[in-house]
């Protein structure tokens, strides 16, 4: 995820925050990620600090690694799109 331009915070937890710059990003790619039923949450200011909205993911025991490969293709597709 890193590789493809996101800003990933947490290496060792079971939930994956990704940060964005403007909460229209953030609403964009979580928009995106649901769209394809891949289910996501937005937190927006003031949940977390201004100009540093975030989308997680939690890992969860019922997720089979087809569902972490089905995340990361459709991450790595919005971000081919949207960062280049």
């Amino acid at each position: 995820m890193r590789n493809n331009g996101f800003c990933v915070l947490g290496d060792s937890f079971p939930i994956i925050s990704i940060v964005f710059r403007c909460d229209i990003d953030a609403l964009e790619y979580a928009q995106h990620l649901l769209s394809r039923k891949i289910m996501v949450a937005v937190f927006l200011y003031p949940a977390v600090p201004k100009n540093s909205p975030r989308v997680r993911v939690g890992m969860v025991p019922f997720i089979t690694m087809n569902d972490v490969d089905d995340f990361i293709n459709e991450s790595v597709q919005y971000a081919s799109k949207k960062f280049t």
